[in-house]
């Protein structure tokens, strides 16, 4: 028999907990046993990582004999960490649905809420867990409409289970919610319904589900500030996304926020090449300009930034509530993020900066198309002017109107009508 407490020992590992917090996440139940009947350890211990107690550890291991033995010896269902979680919450991270059903059998709430407001329930539809979610909805009862409470520093709140899912991009989670009866327009606090949530992570499937969903009832939803979905697409460069919601509402490439900003103006703004693409060819016009006279070229930002990331959810942490990195790994990464980026942002300036001036080089976005050649571009009628003089531009523009006017001659003869009217002789 191995001695694990002598007279006098300390039963507490920095940063780790209690012994018994180490044993409840490395599944050593025989240990736990030891610990609690004959080294004094309290089942209930909230000296644990941010105030949890082993069932805490245990549920979120997915370690269900441990869980069964800390029930056994009086460990609280119902004990909340720092952060006002309860052992259900982290039950919900890892899916696990036998301890879960342990949890409820002991005194567990199925609509235990944590300090911003978030059940469980919250918990799996933002981690895609099906099977969790239709256990708890329909067997305990659980409200699919249920908001949490907490408003963000980005002022994001009011949240129910459908958005964290519409996030996640399981379609087969979303749906499920759906049948049990969550609203899938349902608004945050903010305004925004699931849709553009499911926008900013590129969650296309549930994108195009919804949008379908919308044209056959007529339903067009615009937020506040007279924001639509597609400009959240293309703020995220979610370009399957976008496609999705301009091939069941084309007009959408052409709507207009209160700013006067299309969402090629937010495309070109956050440098997304791929999305400003697929605008284009879906009707968007990048002669659009805004409230402030600004087209989508001239919003092109100098310092290219990644977009800002939304905070979804108290941060999620490990058994042992600790987080491993590997710095090395985020760095490079971090690197090559930003080289994707900054070509990104070049592209973006050849598509928002398309007209040229044939003789000055400038870019304009009111530089005129030549009348005779349809082909080059000048800034105002100077530009013209001095390009013809110094001969450049002139020999092509007199030989494709010679080659105009005799084709139109050849067409005319071989249809036995003669010269068109304005034919110069």
């Amino acid at each position: 028999t191995r001695v694990v407490s002598v007279p006098g020992a300390s039963l507490y590992i920095a940063r780790r907990g209690t012994p018994l917090h180490v044993s409840a996440a490395a599944d050593r139940p025989s240990v736990a046993r030891i610990l609690l009947d004959e080294g004094g350890a309290t089942a209930s211990s909230s000296a644990g990582p941010h105030g949890c107690t082993p069932l805490h550890i245990a549920c979120r291991a997915g370690h269900l004999e441990v869980c069964e033995l800390l029930l056994s010896r009086g460990a609280d269902p119902r004990a909340r960490d720092d952060s006002g979680e309860e052992p259900l919450h982290r039950c919900a991270e890892n899916g696990d649905l036998g301890i879960a059903r342990l949890l409820l059998k002991g005194g567990a709430e199925a609509d235990c809420a944590n300090d911003a407001g978030l059940t469980p329930l919250h918990v799996a539809a933002a981690l895609g867990r099906r099977e969790f979610i239709e256990m708890l909805v329909s067997e305990c009862g659980a409200d699919p409409n249920r908001r949490c409470s907490r408003v963000y520093r980005d002022w994001d709140g009011g949240r129910t289970p459908i958005h964290y899912c519409a996030h996640s991009g399981d379609l087969n989670c979303f749906l499920s919610l759906v049948a049990l009866g969550a609203d899938p327009r349902a608004v945050s606090s903010v305004g925004w319904p699931p849709l553009f949530y499911a926008c900013e992570s590129n969650a296309h499937e549930i994108v195009k589900w919804i949008v379908q969903r919308d044209a056959a009832d007529g339903v067009h939803f615009v937020a506040d500030k007279g924001r639509t979905a597609l400009m959240v697409a293309a703020m995220h460069n979610a370009t399957e996304s976008a496609v999705a919601i301009m091939e069941e509402q084309p007009f959408a490439a052409r709507w207009r926020d209160e700013t006067g900003r299309t969402a090629l103006h937010w495309a070109a703004k956050r440098g997304q090449q791929e999305v400003m693409e697929a605008i284009l060819k879906r009707g968007g016009d990048k002669g659009v300009r805004d409230a402030n006279g600004a087209t989508c070229g001239e919003l092109f930002p100098n310092l290219v930034r990644p977009p800002p990331k939304r905070q979804w959810e108290e941060e999620r942490r490990g058994p042992q509530g600790e987080a491993t990195w590997n710095y090395r790994s985020v760095m490079e990464q971090t690197s090559l993020r930003y080289l994707k980026r900054t070509m990104s942002a070049r592209r973006t300036r050849e598509i928002a900066q398309e007209r040229q001036c044939n003789w000055c080089k400038k870019y304009s976005f009111d530089a005129l198309r030549c009348a005779a050649c349809k082909t080059v571009y000048y800034c105002d009628g100077e530009c013209q002017r001095k390009d013809w003089r110094a001969g450049g531009h002139r020999l092509v523009c007199v030989t494709q109107g010679l080659e105009d006017l005799v084709s139109s001659e050849i067409k005319a003869k071989r249809s036995g009508k003669g010269r068109p009217r304005g034919f110069l002789t």
